[in-house]
């Protein structure tokens, strides 16, 4: 795998994309609505949380279980978080997030294939 361009993102990102994986992993779509309602943008132009729940929902069913092997924070653009998934082997979590509170994550992506 390529070495990590940035450093750790903050404690706070890191726990709010923590919370996500969490969600994802419950597959618990209740818990994962909630988060999204809780921790993603919202607005006019914004999915809307169940539209959100439809694509991301789907990422626990179709990659199992998702471990964290590292967050990547290159200071912009979003945190490209190093996962390993039971069903497709290692991958990338692109999380676009605010790097300041209330930490709102605009736009999450999937790349699976490294190393």
């Amino acid at each position: 795998a390529a070495p990590p361009l940035g450093k750790p993102p903050a404690h706070e990102v890191a726990e709010v994309i923590s919370g996500l994986v969490s969600a994802i992993n419950s597959g618990d779509n209740a818990r994962l609505l909630s988060f999204i309602a809780d921790h993603f943008e919202t607005g006019a132009n914004a999915p809307k949380p169940e539209e959100r729940l439809a694509r991301i929902g789907g990422v626990h069913q179709n990659l199992g279980e998702i471990s964290v092997d590292g967050m990547d924070d290159s200071g912009e653009g979003p945190i490209q978080v190093v996962i390993r998934t039971h069903n497709e082997g290692a991958g990338t979590l692109i999380v676009d997030i605010e790097r300041a509170a209330p930490y709102t994550i605009k736009r999450v992506g999937v790349q699976i294939g490294g190393e």
